[in-house]
């Protein structure tokens, strides 16, 4: 009887020093923002813009090496591109956005899952019983392939698996280029990724190899929409704002 009951305290310490490892890869950042290693996050979207990703891992050098006028190193873009950050069930933690830099600092460091990011907890839902659903609900995920619906599972494990989707890197770098806007608030998570799909959808088609004139014709096509507001009704985004045509002209001469 004495050596059931030492298992069973046994299996009580285990189990608790098990709860207590999870916890201790959640350092506390409530209110503030913390580091935490970059192979710790998980993708809460399919894919990434692989153009605008190695467009981002040229800059990271150029940071790196002195020449950026806005950073004096990697350490203070990090420092201002805080990842904001939910927790899941066995307190996994799930970033909501920033996928595309994280994607670029991953490949900068070749791989390298200890490399430190800053974090900021948006919610604890650990214990959420309808964590996914609540995700979705909040904007929190995007569960979507090129206009498919997935499951939580097929989402990348880690930001090293995140693939290629030559339409969102279309739209990124208009973005990037400064020709349009994000919307404010939560409405910018995924915000490109969602346009991306949605010009699959009005059947706008990119040429085999994206490249400065593709990215251009993209912002025409996006133009085009705004003006004529000719959005197919499976595209719930609102049109990008931006400059006008003219000015995205001369700003791309």
């Amino acid at each position: 009887m004495k050596k059931v009951g030492l298992g069973l305290i046994t299996i009580g310490i285990l189990l608790i020093l098990s709860a207590s490892s999870v916890n201790a890869l959640m350092p506390d950042c409530r209110n503030t923002e913390c580091q935490i290693s970059i192979g710790d996050l998980h993708p809460t979207q399919a894919h990434v813009g692989m153009y605008q990703v190695n467009y981002t891992v040229a800059w990271l050098k150029l940071i790196e090496d002195g020449k950026s006028q806005k950073f004096a190193s990697i350490e203070e873009l990090l420092k201002q591109k805080v990842v904001p950050v939910v927790i899941g069930p066995e307190g996994k933690l799930y970033l909501v956005d920033h996928h595309h830099l994280l994607r670029a600092i991953w490949n900068y460091y070749q791989g390298n899952p200890n490399t430190k990011v800053y974090i900021k907890y948006l919610q604890n839902w650990e214990d959420k019983p309808d964590f996914w659903a609540a995700m979705q609900t909040n904007n929190y995920t995007y569960l979507e392939t090129r206009g498919k619906e997935i499951q939580p599972s097929e989402l990348p494990n880690s930001i090293g698996d995140l693939t290629d989707d030559p339409y969102r890197a279309a739209v990124g770098m208009a973005m990037q280029w400064g020709l349009f806007k994000q919307p404010e608030g939560e409405a910018k998570y995924f915000y490109e990724l969602k346009w991306g799909d949605c010009l699959q959808k009005q059947g706008f088609d990119l040429g085999k190899e994206l490249d400065r004139s593709e990215i251009f014709r993209t912002i025409a096509f996006l133009y085009q929409l705004g003006e004529t507001n000719n959005i197919n009704s499976a595209c719930s985004v609102p049109v990008p704002q931006g400059k006008n045509l003219d000015e995205i002209t001369e700003e791309l001469d």
